[in-house]
C-alpha cells in the first residue's frame, strides 16, 4: 500500500515530536548530571574553607539576579553604592580617597575596586558625592 502525502506528514510530525521528547529527557539527564559533578566539587571547595553555592537561573531572577542565564559573569556586590556612600558620609567634611574608601569597605580584589570605581561614577552622576581637595565628599 502507498502512503499517501498526508499519512507521510502525520508519520514525520510523531516521529518529530518522538525526537524532541528525547532529545528534552536526554538535555535533561545530562544537566543533572554536570549538576551532581559541580555540587560534589563544590563541596570539596567548601571543605577548603570556600563558600560557594549553586544558584540556578530560576532562584537567581528571583532574588534579583540575572535575567538572563549568563548575562552577567562573576559575582555581583549589592548594595556597593550604599556602602561606599555611607564610608563617605562617616568621614565627614574631610571625605576620603578611593584607597581608603577600598581599605575600610575591606575590598583588595580587582572585581570589588573595580564595584567600588562604579559606584563612586555612579554617585557623582547623581550628585550624592563630589571631589573637594582631593578628596570625596557627600554632597
Amino acid at each position: 500500500m502507498v502512503e499517501s502525502a498526508l499519512e507521510q506528514l502525520k508519520r514525520l510530525n510523531e516521529e518529530q515530536e518522538r525526537i524532541e521528547r528525547e532529545r528534552r529527557e536526554l538535555a535533561a539527564r545530562a544537566r543533572d548530571e554536570v549538576l551532581e559533578r559541580v555540587r560534589a566539587e563544590l563541596a570539596e571547595l567548601n571543605k577548603l574553607g570556600f563558600n560557594f553555592r549553586v544558584v540556578e537561573a530560576s532562584e537567581a531572577v528571583a532574588q534579583g539576579g540575572a535575567v538572563e542565564p549568563g548575562a552577567r559573569r562573576g559575582t555581583r556586590r549589592t548594595g556597593i553604592r550604599e556602602q561606599v556612600l555611607g564610608v563617605i558620609r562617616e568621614a565627614g567634611p574631610d571625605g576620603l580617597r578611593s584607597k581608603d574608601i577600598r581599605a575600610r569597605l575591606g575590598i583588595s580584589d580587582k572585581q570589588g575596586s573595580q564595584a567600588v570605581s562604579n559606584a563612586l561614577s555612579a554617585l557623582k552622576r547623581a550628585n550624592q558625592i563630589s571631589i573637594q581637595n582631593g578628596a570625596l565628599v557627600a554632597a
